[in-house]
């Protein structure tokens, strides 16, 4: 519950995170998709569903310290440092070199549609395979519901879908090249294969059992879109997110997250509006109970570091280093969560100033990918620029950033592989085309 002092504290915090919204939509030219005024923007809106919700939904909601209020804050002020200074060198280097332009132009890039029939093939054939395999760990967890079955094996039965994994990744991509496609050529095919390539990548996030793989694909087409077209329409964003909340509250429905399949339409409204609101507000509650606490700092990187330490084990002969589960605990807010926000796997790792010295990395290179996406002179940054939208716009939730580095190295390979496979379709297609042009005399 919340007293008047918590409740002042709250709202004065709250205002500080809108000045520095405010701040930062000013400095950096009031773009709205700039990675500074995102990150400010969501802590502000996070913040105050956290202020409305214990009011609301979640009256019972336990207060949060100052000393959790101000991390938050000084987060902010850090990735906002990291953009700043990012901007500063680049505007230096355009200074010195005007001309400066490597690589195919955004504006000159196309996708070769051998590609785009390619990649959806792909995804297809993949897809069986993958849902085999789903089917093979329902089995194995022994529950009647399957999607509680396949869910609880792959969190909590250390089992491993198998090879077939990767294709999630490769639809990811896959999905941003015809998202590409789609809004450089808006034909008609471009616009079937975009629509089929999306359905089966959300085939793949639904058999994954995590709705946040549903939000990578919601925020690859917001930032590819804003990339190609450099226009934000806060219209079109509100009819996405209503379309993507209601999308995330069915499949919810689905996995018995939120609502189920035998209670009515009121029941189900009920139960996702509470469930929303303890995604979204309960990690901070989580934070603060975990900083005090007093969580012991570890300083051995057993957190944040784990896929580098997995690296290690796997290339000797017997495992160097014990590898600690990265799935925590559930605590009570009073309401049951097992997120902490980003914070949580720094602080415990080295403590919150290596979170906030990572913010600033973090900002910096957001920073830098808007810059390239935006600027028209490299175009896998436009994919860059995407897909790391998804760990900065779910830092209120978890981290994003090293847990899944993995699967970023992936999407970095293929993003490559793909603009290396589609330049050589490109070139053979016009090398066959001068070749059917009538000799002159």
């Amino acid at each position: 519950m919340l007293n008047v002092n918590h409740t002042i504290t709250e709202a004065f915090f709250l205002f500080l995170h809108f000045f520095i919204l405010w701040f930062n939509y000013s400095i950096f030219n009031k773009k709205v998709m700039h990675p500074a005024v995102l990150f400010a923007g969501l802590w502000f809106v996070v913040l105050f569903i956290h202020f409305v919700a214990g009011f609301t939904v979640l009256d019972e909601l336990l207060p949060v310290s100052n000393k959790t209020y101000s991390i938050l804050f000084v987060g902010v002020l850090f990735f906002t440092a990291g953009c700043f200074l990012q901007t500063i060198i680049s505007e230096k280097k355009e200074t010195l070199n005007r001309q400066e332009n490597y690589n195919q132009p955004v504006s000159d890039f196309t996708i070769n549609p051998m590609l785009s029939y390619l990649l959806l093939i792909v995804i297809a054939a993949g897809l069986p395979f993958y849902i085999q395999a789903s089917y093979k760990l329902f089995i194995a967890s022994q529950i009647d519901n399957f999607f509680v079955g396949l869910r609880t094996e792959l969190t909590y039965g250390g089992k491993d879908i198998g090879p077939v994994k990767y294709f999630m990744s490769f639809s990811f991509v896959a999905y941003a090249f015809s998202i590409y496609a789609m809004l450089k050529e808006p034909s008609k095919t471009n616009k079937v294969l975009f629509f089929l390539t999306l359905l089966i990548t959300l085939t793949y996030a639904v058999f994954a059992t995590g709705r946040t793989f549903l939000f990578i694909i919601f925020i690859e087409y917001i930032g590819i879109r804003y990339a190609v077209t450099r226009r934000f329409s806060a219209q079109k964003m509100i009819r996405f997110l209503t379309i993507f909340v209601l999308i995330f509250s069915i499949i919810g429905v689905i996995y018995g997250k939120g609502g189920s399949a035998e209670g009515t339409l009121s029941d189900n409204l009920d139960a996702a509006s509470e469930t929303t609101a303890i995604y979204i507000a309960s990690p901070i509650n989580a934070l603060d109970q975990e900083i005090s606490n007093a969580q012991n700092t570890t300083y051995d990187g057993n957190n944040s570091l784990q896929f580098f330490i997995k690296l290690v084990n796997q290339f000797t002969l017997f495992p160097v280093f014990k590898v600690r589960d990265i799935i925590q605990s559930y605590v009570f807010v009073p309401y049951p969560t097992n997120v902490y926000t980003y914070y949580s796997m720094y602080i415990r790792d080295f403590g919150p100033f290596y979170a906030l010295i990572l913010l600033a990395i973090f900002g910096f290179i957001h920073t830098s990918f808007h810059r390239k996406a935006i600027g028209g002179t490299n175009v896998r940054f436009v994919f860059y620029y995407a897909f790391l939208l998804y760990p900065l716009l779910l830092s209120f939730f978890g981290d994003q950033y090293f847990s899944l580095i993995s699967t970023w190295i992936q999407i970095a390979i293929f993003i490559e592989l793909f603009l290396l496979l589609n330049r050589y379709l490109n070139k053979r297609s016009a090398a066959k085309i001068l070749e059917e042009l009538p000799a002159k005399d």
